[in-house]
């Protein structure tokens, strides 16, 4: 139990430095928007898991309207994730037949565009 303890000590002592450096390259204010960020991020993948066949039609598109601007930040997450590209693009489908969401059409058009200049810059 102590090596599990310490385990989690470590990646706590880790987590705490990780913020404290992002307060000090990005400040309070940027330091929780990445933290707020990080939290919708988490709670969009996990309101996708729970998406039940009832929701559908009008009341999907309006959900992933509302989501549309999260998905510059969760596209590279949905492309590296199985069960998370599934559950987006079953999603999707629950807006049938209904048109795909025009916001969240937006979303992803920006997002592609986006990310060429993305993979760039990491080169």
């Amino acid at each position: 139990m102590g090596n599990e303890e310490n385990r989690w000590q470590a990646v706590d002592d880790a987590l705490q430095e990780l913020e404290k450096d992002m307060r000090d390259i990005l400040g309070d204010e940027g330091a929780e928007f990445s933290k707020r960020l990080a939290m919708q991020r988490a709670s969009f993948k996990t309101d996708l898991s729970k998406i039940e066949s009832g929701k559908s039609g009008p009341a999907m598109a309006e959900f992933l309207n509302g989501h549309a601007w999260l998905w510059k930040h969760v596209r590279e997450d949905v492309e590296r994730d199985p069960q998370y590209k599934a559950m987006v693009e079953r999603a999707l489908i629950l807006c049938v037949p209904f048109d795909v969401p025009e916001e969240w059409q937006r979303a992803v058009k920006m997002a592609e565009e986006s990310y060429a200049r993305v993979v760039e810059l990491r080169r």
